[in-house]
């Protein structure tokens, strides 16, 4: 009777194993593991025979006590008086498996059948296990997504009974590589050298994963870029957003896999240029067989990551399936979705930096109080503030035209028919713009979408401090350049004039503009020219509509206000120390400097001028 408090072992006894010579045996099996994500699984051509060093009869209670008949141990068969010692390799109570599968060959069992039911039991094993390999792998190298840096020789003791099925007695995590004879100094040595060849050790590996290991303690230290949350709060995400970062969370995943691919390609070319006497079990050079493994894959990590989400889960397990051809012709329909919905497509720089923008942002204040140097306090204000100008950025490609009271659609319509027939349309935006709003009006036109940008700038940067934000600071410059010159900084950016007069206003200053910054005053130039395009088209329906109801309903002249008057154009006539302003048909002199050198502006049509 075992005592209950009694830690013990339940194994099934084989009472009829296969024999080999009459003595009862078990194979040391040597397994390579160099990857525990992706699991990689390699098998030793060679190992062990070991035997025990008395005859086998079966089991009765006479004899369950004769451990060198029962037992296959070497641990215990050496202490044996019988134990032979014979240095060849098909002699003596230690032997090699080359030697063991000639034996089987003469006695008439199929080698290959029986490899193949060993490596499957090898193959599930890992298998099991593999969830908690993987976690611990990554408690030790937390945040590491390179090529797996531990490899494992692991030892199967597997026992054959007499129909040749394999049983696993145990497996050793660190098997003896003691050399007792000859025997022993060729297999192990040969397990030792080719292993090491097979994972590729290199002497710059050290350094670089030093260096690697200090980048990422210095990220963590400073709160850059956490690594377990890829989403803001949704307080802080628009619905366009949301939508935004989702897309380019399924082009990371299939990034990750064609990449994860493409490595594993490389990977099996050098592996099959240096396995020497290893041949690779897992990945299955069968296909049938693999995907069995995968499914008991995704069964063991369903069960040991449970916490993950299913949506993400069945992503990754569809992905797994596809070939590098189906991945490629998916990733070029996300970026055409991409493009589509309005998301930054200006270069491949743009929206490699746009990927790195889904990484969770610590406030401003954080580094106010963060007790570090002032240089790595810098340097992380200056990483912060980078992205989350690129944050900015994605967001301001995802506001649309609107115009008060006015449909967005509609709006929308508006503007692309104006921009697609724009050299007819032009010289109206410019009257409408440049004589028709004077520069009050102007202003109070621009209010809105100065107000919209400064709203986004302090949902995404999450601080009331906005004057000392130097994105907010370029937005400001950025609108003032606007209205500078009575309007002509806006116009100067319309197709037809200096399109980029303001980007070359900007490099002039000592404080240079980055490439993030430079796309976001693009699109808040976009917003404002559709601003006033739209604003152009209501104000001249709203005229058209007043000219009509005064056609239909005349004022009579008793009523008629002096307001109703015709209003023409004020016209500047220069002279050498007067100007005569008409005025409502009135003239009026008044002293003024002389003009000494005419401008540059576009040549425009004049318009009403706003009562």
């Amino acid at each position: 009777q075992v005592p209950q408090r009694e830690n013990v072992i339940v194994q099934e006894y084989i009472d009829k194993p296969l024999l080999l010579d009459g003595f009862k045996f078990d194979l040391r099996v040597y397994v390579l593991v160099t990857s525990c994500n992706p699991l990689r699984i390699f098998i030793y051509k060679d190992g062990l025979v070991r035997l025990s060093t008395q005859a086998y009869t079966l089991p009765t209670n006479s004899n369950l006590d004769q451990h060198f008949m029962h037992l296959t141990n070497y641990s215990i068969n050496k202490h044996s008086e019988a134990f032979d010692r014979d240095e060849d390799f098909d002699k003596g109570s230690k032997r090699s498996l080359k030697y063991f599968n000639g034996w089987l060959i003469r006695n008439g069992y199929n080698v290959s059948e029986l490899w193949a039911r060993i490596h499957d039991v090898i193959i599930k094993t890992l298998i099991v296990a593999q969830p908690h390999l993987q976690h611990c792998y990554q408690a030790c190298r937390p945040g590491s997504h390179d090529k797996c840096q531990c490899f494992e020789i692991l030892g199967f003791d597997v026992l054959l009974d007499n129909t040749l099925r394999p049983w696993l007695l145990e497996v050793n995590r660190s098997p003896s590589f003691g050399t007792d004879s000859q025997l022993d100094v060729q297999i192990k040595l040969g397990v030792i050298t080719d292993a090491l060849r097979l994972v590729n050790i290199k002497a710059t590996d050290k350094q670089r994963k030093l260096l690697s290991q200090r980048t990422a303690s210095r990220r963590r230290l400073l709160q850059i870029g956490s690594v377990k949350s890829s989403r803001m709060p949704l307080d802080f995400i628009g619905e366009h957003e949301d939508a935004a970062l989702t897309l380019e969370r399924k082009k990371e995943e299939v990034k990750s896999r064609l990449y994860q691919i493409r490595q594993d390609k490389e990977l099996e070319n050098f592996e099959d240029d240096n396995m020497g006497d290893y041949s690779r079990i897992f990945p299955s050079p069968d296909p049938q067989r693999q995907l069995v493994y995968k499914s008991l894959l995704v069964d063991a990590a369903r069960i040991g990551f449970s916490s993950k989400t299913e949506s993400r889960q069945s992503l990754i397990r569809g992905l797994e399936k596809m070939k590098e051809k189906d991945l490629l012709e998916l990733l070029s329909q996300y970026e055409s979705d991409e493009r589509f919905g309005g998301l930054p497509t200006t270069s491949q720089s743009l929206s490699d930096t746009a990927s790195s923008s889904l990484k969770s942002i610590q406030p401003l204040s954080f580094y106010e109080s963060s007790p570090m140097e002032a240089e790595l306090r810098a340097m992380a204000e200056r990483e912060h503030e980078e992205e989350q100008t690129q944050r900015t950025m994605l967001a301001l490609n995802g506001l649309e035209f609107s115009y008060p009271g006015k449909d967005k659609d509609e709006v929308k319509k508006v503007v692309e028919e104006v921009q697609s027939d724009w050299q007819n349309n032009r010289s109206a935006v410019g009257s409408f713009w440049l004589h028709t709003l004077d520069s009050t009006k102007r202003k109070q036109l621009l209010i809105p979408m100065r107000e919209m940008v400064r709203n986004l700038l302090h949902t995404h940067w999450r601080t009331a401090l906005l004057d000392s934000i130097r994105l907010n600071k370029v937005f400001v410059r950025l609108f003032n350049f606007f209205l500078a010159n009575h309007g002509q900084g806006l116009w100067s950016s319309f197709p037809g004039g200096t399109e980029e007069h303001w980007e070359k206003q900007f490099r002039k200053k000592s404080d240079v503009l980055s490439l993030t910054e430079i796309h976001c005053c693009r699109r808040i130039v976009q917003l404002v020219q559709a601003t006033v395009i739209a604003a152009k088209h209501y104000y001249q329906e709203q005229q058209i509509k007043r000219k009509s109801q005064k056609s239909s309903n005349p004022p009579s002249l008793l009523t008629r206000r002096y307001s109703d008057v015709p209003i023409r154009p004020p016209t500047v006539y220069a002279t050498r120390r007067t100007s005569v302003v008409h005025l409502y048909g009135r003239s009026k002199s008044r002293s003024v400097p002389s003009v000494t050198a005419s401008t540059s502006f576009p040549k425009i049509q004049s318009s009403p001028f706003v009562s």
